[in-house]
């Protein structure tokens, strides 16, 4: 389990290193996510469907 979170950290850290100076590459890393997000929350509201089913995707 330990290597496995070493492994964890040590792909997020190369990642971080290698965008830390770079704003579109985080902007991406942070707009997208929020997007996705959304879009699946308001397609749920605009289907009616059941929390459960929203929940679940």
């Amino acid at each position: 389990m330990q290597r496995g979170l070493s492994e964890i950290f040590a792909f997020a850290y190369r990642n971080y290193a290698l965008t830390k100076n770079e704003f579109y590459a985080i902007f991406e890393m942070l707009f997208w996510p929020l997007v996705s997000l959304i879009s699946v929350g308001l397609l749920g509201e605009f289907l009616y469907l059941d929390r459960e089913a929203v929940a679940s995707y």
